[in-house]
């Protein structure tokens, strides 16, 4: 595999299938050779293995676990009992069990905390080794290659390929680091290699959250659009929080949503840029506060494209204004997805 250093966000080296449609006037496609490779996609992983596992994990997330069939994969959230959020997943069924990857500065209070709900179930919940490494693959034909070469390796390579959740263009392979060094070695293609900013750049793009640290328990996961991922189940059992959210879907009209918008940090220093969880204001008289950022990435020109929690009738091309930075503002953009009214 040969690697290609690149600005991860230059335009020239994105590929077209990582950009929604807005997007991709304004971007140059890679030659169709090139891919793009993510060493370092700030992903934690926690294996959840045993006899009761499904139902465990059942009891406990908001996506419906027993409909993710063997190597799928879904959105999901852990929610405490207030229907707040305390992490997103993305939860993977392999051969072995279950695979949960989260925002890595998550890893430990969520493993903590997981532990405390097994009781009596026959269940394993741990840290992946450290041996153990995520890479994320972005572009169709690179997807395929690495696949072909999965499939002819020997098996106890250890090896897994996993796409997102409905989408071809994106994936992840895990395995241990020496067998995806000699994954590397095997790949015939030129490839550019991008840091972990390109990964949560991508997420922004597809309106994908990611609850970290940071923004535990600030949200509840409709106010995230988990919902419009597929990643909350509203007919399933009992889990944390279950009750809070099925009010907010059934009771109440939901007041806010998540959005994506674009700030110009051309002004600022790399130590004062905005980050998730800064709270944002109407541009009105009364400045009061209205939203919280939820994800963060640099792009070029020194702009950052951004997701933020926001009134649920925002509209593409509202304004609102950081809030220890009065002159700093957010331009909404169009999300790849329609942001609806629950039914």
């Amino acid at each position: 595999m040969q690697y290609t250093p690149n600005n991860p966000l230059d335009p020239k080296e994105r590929l077209r299938a990582d950009l929604p449609p807005e997007a991709n006037s304004t971007a140059s496609s890679c030659p169709s050779s090139e891919g793009i490779v993510i060493t370092e996609c700030g992903f934690g992983l926690i294996y959840v293995n045993g006899e009761d596992a499904d139902e465990f994990l059942q009891s406990q997330l908001t996506c419906d676990i027993s409909a993710l069939t063997l190597n799928q994969s879904t959105y999901s959230g852990w929610c405490n009992p207030k229907g707040r959020l305390l992490t997103t997943f993305m939860v993977l069924r392999s051969p072995l069990g279950f695979i949960l990857l989260l925002p890595s500065n998550n890893i430990d209070p969520v493993t903590s905390r997981l532990k405390m709900y097994i009781l009596r179930a026959k269940v394993s919940v741990e840290k992946a080794p450290q041996t153990i490494e995520v890479v994320e693959l972005c572009g169709g034909q690179l997807i395929h290659n690495i696949k072909l070469l999965v499939d002819t390796l020997d098996s106890k390579c250890g090896i897994t390929l996993h796409n997102y959740p409905n989408n071809q263009e994106r994936a992840l392979i895990i395995g241990e680091a020496k067998s995806l060094k000699t994954l590397r070695a095997e790949l015939d293609q030129p490839v550019l290699a991008a840091d972990e900013n390109h990964h949560h750049w991508l997420n922004i793009r597809h309106g994908i959250p990611e609850i970290s640290i940071t923004t535990s328990e600030l949200f509840v996961p409709q106010e995230v659009n988990l919902d419009l991922l597929d990643g909350v189940s509203f007919t399933k059992g009992c889990y944390p929080g279950q009750e809070i959210v099925a009010r907010m879907r059934y009771r109440g009209k939901l007041k806010r949503r998540m959005f994506s918008g674009h700030i110009d940090i051309s002004s600022l220093q790399p130590e004062d840029y905005p980050s998730a969880g800064d709270t944002l204001r109407a541009t009105d008289g009364d400045q009061q506060k209205v939203g919280t950022l939820v994800a963060t990435a640099c792009t070029l020109n020194k702009g950052m494209d951004v997701l933020a929690v926001l009134p649920a009738q925002s509209e593409p091309g509202s304004r609102f204004s950081l809030s220890n930075r009065e002159n700093q503002m957010i331009t909404l953009h169009t999300l790849p997805y329609s942001i609806g009214q629950e039914s």
